[in-house]
């Protein structure tokens, strides 16, 4: 979705009957930033639940809020809530289209950016670049629980489908921490990354996932014995002088699709898509994008030519 200093259009969907919907930036406002979606199992109707960070909503510089939004809602339309807060709206496609906002939950921290969710949807953390923390918000209980110290100006984020464990990456101290959400506690910490900017979780829990655009590296991790099981280092094939790390296929936002099989990674030094077979750790195809591709989304549906 774009790291927290990069301006620029970005991404905005939602996870609705298996499909993930693109929409032109315009439609959602300015600044929107990361994005997360969730899905409720075993639901005949499901409906959209869409958490949103998004930048400059209120007037003030570093203002952060994050904002599930509707179709067609425009950010402007929010402004005067709280910095900080975390809006949802929960409801069946009319309702979340009229934008209405049933509840501010604060995130109590500076610079709140990215946001991962519980695959249930009830839970979601924040991490918070200006803090250096990570916060917890129980979004079926409309209420903040707690803040995290992790790391300074951690960015990128994801958790266990379950909630357990949370992984934050630092841009300044170059590691990704994995959080015990119960113990609110770091239980392990990986160094040497040159970027550590985004991370994801296999739909099943068992593999943790994180890129390092700086290095050109993809790693990979077992979620349950939390070592790594191996990393992928991506060729400089076609390397762009608009590559944002000199000499490197930077590979940044990925998504993983719904089988856990495979995930899908804009390389932004090649303007290029990859696709990794994550049991192999091998590349299986590339596919050509405009110029330095970062957000990305994924559907199971077959697009009819």
């Amino acid at each position: 979705m774009g790291r927290a200093s990069r301006g620029g259009p970005r991404l905005s969907g939602r996870d609705f009957n298996d499909e993930i919907r693109l929409r032109h930036p315009g439609l959602v406002g300015r600044g929107d930033h990361g994005l997360a979606a969730a899905r409720q199992r075993g639901e005949k109707r499901r409906t959209p639940l869409r958490v949103e960070l998004a930048e400059d909503v209120v007037e003030e510089e570093q203002g952060r809020t994050a904002v599930e939004l509707g179709e067609q809602v425009e950010l402007g339309e929010l402004e005067g809530q709280d910095r900080g807060a975390l809006l949802a709206a929960r409801g069946e496609p009319g309702q979340v289209a009229s934008g209405q906002v049933e509840a501010a939950i604060p995130t109590n921290a500076s610079g709140s950016h990215m946001v991962a969710v519980t695959a249930d949807g009830k839970r979601a953390w924040t991490t918070n670049v200006g803090d250096g923390t990570v916060s917890e918000l129980d979004i079926a209980g409309r209420k903040y629980v707690t803040t995290m110290p992790v790391a300074g100006r951690n960015e990128g984020i994801a958790v266990t489908p379950d909630g357990a464990l949370v992984w934050a990456g630092s841009n300044v101290a170059k590691t990704v921490s994995v959080v015990d959400t119960k113990a609110s506690a770091i239980t392990k910490s990986y160094p040497g990354f040159g970027f550590p900017y985004r991370m994801a979780v296999t739909p099943d829990g068992k593999t943790a996932i994180v890129c390092d655009p700086e290095l050109s590296k993809i790693h990979f991790y077992d979620v349950a014995t939390l070592n790594e099981t191996g990393v992928l280092d991506v060729p400089p094939d076609s390397v762009e002088a608009t590559t944002e790390f000199a000499g490197q296929a930077a590979p940044e936002g990925f998504i993983v699709s719904r089988d856990g099989k495979t995930m899908y990674i804009a390389l932004q030094g090649s303007s290029r898509v990859a696709e990794i077979d994550i049991l192999s750790r091998k590349i299986t195809g590339r596919m050509m994008t405009g110029g330095s591709p970062d957000g990305i989304g994924y559907s199971q549906l077959t697009a009819k030519r």
